[in-house]
């Protein structure tokens, strides 16, 4: 093996170390969306980068960039979203 195929090989090795692939039972769901949504931002308050006003409004924002969202109901998950972000403000 020459120098840039072994550092491919380590590259891969790193990359499926830190990104697993996971297979699920079951699809995501409206319900496991909105409990995503009311839990947001709420994991650990002392070391957060960003408020939970703050992640809800980047979570609306890339909404939008969703092309496909499965079994989840948009309109129900945006609804949450935006209830969250007035009790936020």
């Amino acid at each position: 093996m020459t120098p840039p195929q072994r550092k491919r090989v380590a590259v891969n090795v790193i990359q499926s170390a830190v990104v697993p692939r996971i297979s699920y039972s079951r699809k995501w769901t409206t319900p496991d969306e909105l409990a995503f949504i009311a839990a947001l931002g709420t994991y650990t308050p002392n070391r957060q980068l960003a408020s939970r006003a703050v992640l809800l409004q980047r979570y609306r924002e890339t909404m939008a960039l969703r092309q496909d969202c499965g079994d989840i109901d948009e309109v129900r998950v945006l609804t949450a979203v935006c209830a969250a972000l007035k009790e936020d403000l």
